[in-house]
């Protein structure tokens, strides 16, 4: 393997198109943003942190309602005791 085969443009601009982290944030906040940083695996975690706000909302609600009901059968219960 020859020197040339190794080597890279890291930054192909001039000193007035920005610096390297000008051009890392360009390059990488499209993808980053639309999910295609990491392909598939990517795009799947995404998906399940958007919904996690649903299942954090549906399970926080089944937990309110249990306990709504059993501080109702509590006073029930305290009521006819005598």
């Amino acid at each position: 393997m020859t020197t040339l085969e190794v080597a890279k443009t890291l930054y192909d601009g001039t000193l007035e198109a920005g610096n390297t982290a000008d051009q890392l944030w360009d390059d990488w906040s499209f993808p980053l943003h639309t999910g295609d940083w990491a392909g598939s695996y990517g795009r799947g975690a995404w998906v399940l942190l958007g919904l996690s706000p649903v299942l954090l909302g549906t399970t926080g609600t089944i937990m309110w309602l249990q306990r709504r009901k059993k501080r109702q059968h509590a006073k029930a219960r305290a009521a006819a005791t005598p």
